[in-house]
């Protein structure tokens, strides 16, 4: 997106920290929808609308702080506000998963590329499995699969709104489809709230 000049952004934000609502809504209006459709990358539309929301709270409350940084564009701060946000959204076990369930393919790769697995998991018509499993993941497995899987950021991406090497995130999503399989096994083996799970 093209963005106004830095001197526009400061001079427009300065004036939203003095309380000026037409300041206010002139951002609103110029960085909501593009915001709006970065959130929804990540999370569910409804969510997303939520964050997006949330984060031009954050500019009434903190844009005199970003005013004196003038380190970033004022869209990357935004994005980095919303980042925030949809990890904390992927590391609560209740967001778990979200939307429809997945197909075939997608539960195939997620739990390591094994149809035999997904036939007895389908068998059992139990997404709570599924559920319960992810749940387990500690959050630095889960909230990358979460963001990959459900929320359709690439691996980069992820790496990037975390904060570490890709090589890490893809080691962490090696571990967690490897803890899946492991812990669908069971569940499908020793039943809902067998002792092996």
């Amino acid at each position: 997106m093209n963005q106004p000049p830095p001197h526009e952004i400061t001079a427009l934000l300065c004036r939203v920290a003095q309380g000026e609502r037409d300041a206010f809504q002139t951002l609103y209006r110029l960085y909501y929808p593009p915001l709006h459709r970065f959130t929804s990358k990540l999370v569910p539309v409804h969510i997303a609308e939520e964050i997006a929301t949330e984060v031009f709270l954050k500019v009434l409350e903190g844009a005199a702080r970003f005013t004196e940084t003038g380190k970033a564009q004022f869209f990357t701060w935004l994005c980095q506000v919303a980042r925030n946000k949809v990890v904390d959204f992927w590391r609560d076990p209740a967001n778990h998963p979200p939307g429809p369930p997945l197909d075939d393919d997608a539960m195939e790769q997620l739990l390591g590329g094994s149809p035999d697995i997904v036939h007895q998991l389908e068998m059992h018509q139990d997404q709570e499995a599924l559920r319960y499993c992810i749940g387990k993941l500690p959050v630095e497995q889960r909230v990358p699969l979460m963001l990959i899987y459900w929320g359709g950021a690439s691996l980069s991406e992820v790496a990037a709104d975390i904060g570490c090497p890709d090589g890490t995130v893809k080691s962490r999503m090696s571990a967690a489809r490897a803890s899946l399989y492991q812990c669908v096994s069971r569940w499908v083996h020793g039943g809902r709230y067998g002792k092996s799970i």
